[in-house]
């Protein structure tokens, strides 16, 4: 066995792990069916979003209960982008 090979796919899989997949999400407020749980769901489509539904101005907020405690090196969060259908913008 190849020992560098394997080393390489070690560390490949710990950098890539997303420990949020799937784990309890809760968020401030919910527009139509857009909960929190869309934002675990490993979903990359856009209209396949979480949505706070405070159009006020006040804060929103996302959680993600991750069951135990993780050192976190690195946290990705993506916008649904312009021309979002399932809100109208």
């Amino acid at each position: 066995m190849h020992y560098p090979y394997v080393l390489k796919y070690l560390l490949w899989f710990i950098i890539v792990l997303n420990v949020a997949f799937q784990r309890p999400a809760y968020q401030s407020s919910t527009w139509l069916t857009l909960s929190a749980d869309l934002s675990v769901d490993g979903n990359p489509v856009y209209n396949r979003c979480a949505h706070n539904a405070d159009l006020t101005g006040g804060a929103n907020w996302l959680v993600v209960d991750l069951g135990k405690q993780y050192y976190i090196q690195n946290v990705v969060l993506t916008n649904r982008g312009k021309d979002c259908p399932s809100c109208g913008e």
